[in-house]
């Protein structure tokens, strides 16, 4: 799996990295994935980056 994630800094780049592959592996059992973390300043809270903002414990695909 590739995936791309927007991150709005400061963020701790390895504690989320760990969180996702984490949710990856427990509800997908996706164990291998190419992780390509995008930082974006965003000063505002209606900027585009909130918009798809995504809570990795509130989001699930069946």
């Amino acid at each position: 799996m590739t995936l791309h994630v927007q991150v709005i800094p400061p963020h701790y780049h390895d504690g989320l990295l760990h969180r996702i592959q984490d949710y990856l592996l427990e509800h997908y059992q996706i164990g291998h994935a190419t992780i390509q973390m995008e930082y974006q300043h965003c000063e505002e809270d209606h900027c585009a980056i909130h918009q798809g903002a995504v809570n990795l414990h509130a989001h699930h695909h069946h």
